[in-house]
């Protein structure tokens, strides 16, 4: 599905009529799925009704493109192709918009462009749009908090399905966010959200930030100017500007997705973690001109957002992570970074070890770490007084003078465990090259002892 933001501007300005044809005109939001959201009938088109159409799409690029220093190159353009002949040979309203949408976008370079045709009656069967382009079904919850729950370490977690501008969307967010009154940190994961509308990520932000904090403006072209876009303030005292944010991303972030993530990043309030996001999405409107025998909607880019910081925005390029991890992994690397940042900030001495200790192995809590036999054998060997054996799938850690056995558990990247004790752990040291060249085991006191690996 396309992302749309409507922005609509005055749809008095966009009333046309062309040569002996009415266009009857209104604006609407309109999302199409794939190429050029035709309907499932077709109708017949002539050469005035083509005339007819254009005119339509000139008044509008001229009235509303947010680019406006280059509408009259995008209408010569299109003037040209008719004065060619190029669109004589069509004769199908659907063939005629596929048309005039890949010239308006081969010229323009803006996926904004759109024009679509809806038959009025009866017409000549053809593909639906949802046969050319099946979607999966939308999970439950779509557009709400999927998860709210609390991590190890008191950090928060909300997990979204989906950004709307639901009336229903202030309440929600404030329920998850009383639910975890007290956090410490919290976790923002985006990596399966989709689509919609910035309105809950000004309801969402504003629990982050300080109350009105400028998001981004959205440019409408210099006729209009620009609307700023603000953190929607909470109830009072609900804010909590001071508290460490994370925020998953990952492809499944969709564009509204993408702009809280990127708007919170560049403004210094979020670390984003996990993969970079496609840059998809297009802030536009959807005029509707009706005709004898079809609508025709067109779409076009109508406004832009402006970050305060960058100038720039996500579109077509993604939001950039902080951290770059897989995004199945982000959680676990989010969480860790929360604990050790927390773990930096404690005042009291055993806070701060406790912290450190439980952030070192979080990722175990996300999921068994699997390693394959080459894996093991990298890690076995003799370090010192110490040996690491490999036996029956397994690593186990022998010392000298110790008559037990201890079989290592994964923790995360080169660090184990010992099973059944918490006092200590390993952690393997590698050089430049990534080879493994010795060991260090950490006790929860924080004392260190480190053996090189012998060859």
């Amino acid at each position: 599905m396309k992302f749309s933001i409507v922005n609509v501007f005055a749809a008095a300005a966009l009333l046309v009529a062309s040569s002996e044809i009415d266009a009857q005109v209104y604006v609407r939001k309109v999302v199409s799925c794939g190429g050029t959201g035709q309907a499932g009938y077709t109708v017949a088109i002539d050469g005035e009704t083509k005339l007819a159409v254009t005119d339509s799409l000139f008044q509008a690029i001229r009235e509303g493109y947010l680019f406006s220093e280059r509408a009259s190159e995008v209408v010569d353009f299109i003037r040209g192709r008719i004065s060619s002949g190029s669109y004589d040979d069509i004769f199908k309203a659907d063939d005629f918009a596929a048309a005039l949408t890949r010239d308006l976008r081969a010229v323009s370079n803006d996926a904004g462009f759109n024009v679509s045709i809806e038959p009025l009656g009866a017409g000549t069967a053809a593909p639906s749009c949802a046969a050319s382009c099946p979607s999966t079904p939308a999970p439950e919850n779509e557009f709400e908090i999927r998860k709210a729950g609390r991590l190890t370490g008191d950090i928060g977690y909300l997990e979204i399905s989906g950004f709307t501008d639901s009336a229903d969307i202030p309440g929600i967010v404030e329920g998850a966010m009383r639910f975890l009154s007290g956090i410490e940190a919290i976790i923002f994961d985006l990596r399966s959200s989709k689509g919609g509308s910035p309105s809950m990520a000004g309801h969402l932000a504003g629990y982050v930030m300080n109350p009105g904090a400028e998001l981004h403006r959205l440019d409408e072209g210099g006729k209009r100017g620009s609307t700023r876009v603000a953190a929607i303030s909470p109830p009072a005292g609900m804010s909590r500007p001071e508290i460490p944010v994370y925020v998953l991303t990952g492809p499944g972030s969709e564009p509204a997705a993408e702009s809280f993530a990127y708007d919170l990043k560049h403004l210094g309030r979020a670390v984003v973690v996990g993969e970079r996001t496609r840059g998809g999405g297009r802030f536009s409107t959807a005029v509707n001109f009706g005709f004898p025998r079809f609508n025709m909607i067109f779409e076009l880019t109508t406004s832009r957002p402006v970050h305060p910081v960058t100038g720039s925005s996500w579109l077509g390029v993604g939001v950039d992570p902080d951290v770059e991890v897989p995004a199945c992994d982000a959680l676990a690397e989010a969480h860790k970074l929360a604990l050790l940042r927390l773990a930096g900030q404690a005042a009291d001495p055993a806070g701060k070890s406790a912290l450190e200790w439980t952030g070192m192995a979080i990722r175990s809590e996300h999921g068994k770490i699997e390693l394959s036999p080459e894996q093991l054998d990298e890690y076995a060997g003799t370090y010192g007084p110490r040996k690491i054996l490999k036996k029956e799938n397994a690593l186990v850690y022998v010392r000298e003078g110790n008559p037990a056995d201890f079989k290592l558990v994964p923790l995360d990247r080169d660090l184990f465990g010992l099973e059944g004790i918490d006092i200590m752990r390993l952690r393997f040291e590698r050089d430049a090259g990534g080879t493994i060249t010795g060991l260090t085991a950490i006790r929860d006191n924080g004392d260190r002892d480190s053996s090189r690996k012998e060859r």
